[in-house]
């Protein structure tokens, strides 16, 4: 792999504001991209101008599901800083549910969830732009009837992106060969984590 290919998924250096000094740590590793997160809210115009004076380029951003609502907020947002791909990484928040609790879900849940994704995907490809998941674990824990939640929302549009989180899906018991094979159409970056089995 090519080191041009690499991101910093910035959300891991979220403790570690300010984030002009991040990038300037970021650029003299030698890594030219980042992953952004919060795009909804993100001060865009002061953000562009750090990314520029660091030589800095933003190929993905993680959105909340809910802030789809908002697309045209989100599209021109992603303009603005060059993103190409929109990433949501989980189903949405309940009032009643921490993160974890937000994914569980029944089967019934999980496809809705993944029909109303979906939904948005022409949306999104109208305006240029990539629309797609990012898993944790849990969407490789099998449903009652076997099915994962992973195929219960990927199956709804055949241009939903993935952008599969290894470590993620190892520690849902998963092997992500299989998965890269089985998604390979649909799959348009990774994640690489710390940790190398669900223990």
């Amino acid at each position: 792999m090519n080191k041009k290919d690499i991101s910093i998924q910035l959300y891991t250096t979220r403790k570690f504001e300010p984030y002009f000094s991040i990038l300037n740590f970021i650029k003299n590793s030698g890594i030219k991209n980042i992953e952004l997160f919060g795009l909804e809210t993100l001060n865009v115009d002061d953000f562009k101008k750090m990314m520029e004076s660091n030589d800095i380029s933003a190929h993905s951003s993680h959105v909340g599901f809910e802030s789809l609502k908002d697309t045209k907020n989100i599209i021109e947002r992603a303009k603005k800083l060059n993103v190409n791909h929109i990433i949501v990484p989980a189903p949405p928040a309940s009032k009643n549910r921490d993160f974890r609790g937000s994914f569980e879900l029944n089967e019934d849940e999980w496809t809705a969830f993944g029909r109303d994704l979906s939904s948005y995907v022409n949306i999104f490809e109208n305006a240029g732009l990539t629309l797609g998941y990012h898993n944790h674990s849990y969407e490789f824990v099998p449903l009652p009837s076997g099915k994962l939640p992973i195929e219960c929302m990927m199956e709804h549009n055949e241009n939903l992106k993935l952008e599969i989180d290894l470590g993620w899906a190892i520690a849902g018991g998963a092997e992500p060969t299989e998965w890269i094979n089985k998604y390979s159409n649909k799959i348009i970056a990774c994640h690489l984590k710390d940790f190398f089995d669900k223990e």
